[in-house]
């Protein structure tokens, strides 16, 4: 009983959620793809048309990023991991402190029309 319940549950939400964003889809400043990206999900897991769909977008994002690591790192090259430095999850003690300034900068000078 309690499974029936949150699957319509489900159900409901996701096709509200795709209505939602159908509509605010059309309003210039409000994204609302978001939305309909979210109903989508709700419904793949209890109709299985949209499932199939879900899935097939699943294995295709999937396999951009494996062509992208392929692109990136082709086979039978050697592949060393290195922090990046625009990665926040690199150690901060790889990055070296910027190097101080070598002298003062001048004044600036007075302004007076000329």
């Amino acid at each position: 009983m309690k499974e029936i319940v949150l699957k319509a549950g489900r159900i409901t939400l996701g096709v509200f959620l795709l209505l939602l964003g159908a509509i605010s889809g059309l309003i210039p400043f409000v994204q609302g793809w978001i939305f309909g990206l979210a109903g989508l999900w709700l419904l793949s897991k209890d109709v299985p048309f949209v499932k199939k769909y879900h899935d097939r977008i699943v294995a295709w994002i999937e396999e951009k990023k494996k062509q992208r690591h392929e692109k990136k790192h082709p086979p039978g090259s050697a592949v060393t991991e290195q922090p990046d430095a625009a990665d926040p999850r690199s150690s901060e003690e790889t990055l070296s402190p910027p190097p101080p300034p070598s002298s003062p900068p001048p004044p600036p000078k007075p302004w007076h029309p000329g």
